[in-house]
């Protein structure tokens, strides 16, 4: 049985359902709660803006968060242009020992 790991993609949907469950569970918490309509609307809006930092903060933590196969494309890459460096020059000196 092979395991699968979370993609950036699924850890981004988890985190957009965290952040919404959280948005709706304290809108619920603050209109039940027994304040003045200007309040709630003031604190509604500063929960948001905090819930709202904090999924930025969470989703570019997960997106610039190197993964096992990045890590292993990169050095694939690295290999492939130090490959292609090391032919050009081999070529370039046969070309210029046939020259001579």
């Amino acid at each position: 049985m092979t395991h699968r790991h979370a993609s950036s993609d699924n850890k981004s949907q988890i985190a957009g359902i965290a952040f919404l469950s959280a948005v709706i569970g304290a809108v619920t918490a603050l209109l039940m709660a027994p304040k003045a309509g200007g309040d709630t609307r003031k604190s509604i809006r500063e929960h948001i803006r905090s819930l709202s930092k904090n999924v930025k903060d969470i989703d570019v933590e997960v997106k610039t968060k190197p993964t096992p196969a990045k890590r292993a494309a990169t050095k694939a890459s690295n290999t492939a242009k130090t490959v292609k460096s090391t032919v050009e020059s081999t070529a370039r000196r046969a070309a210029d020992k046939t020259k001579v």
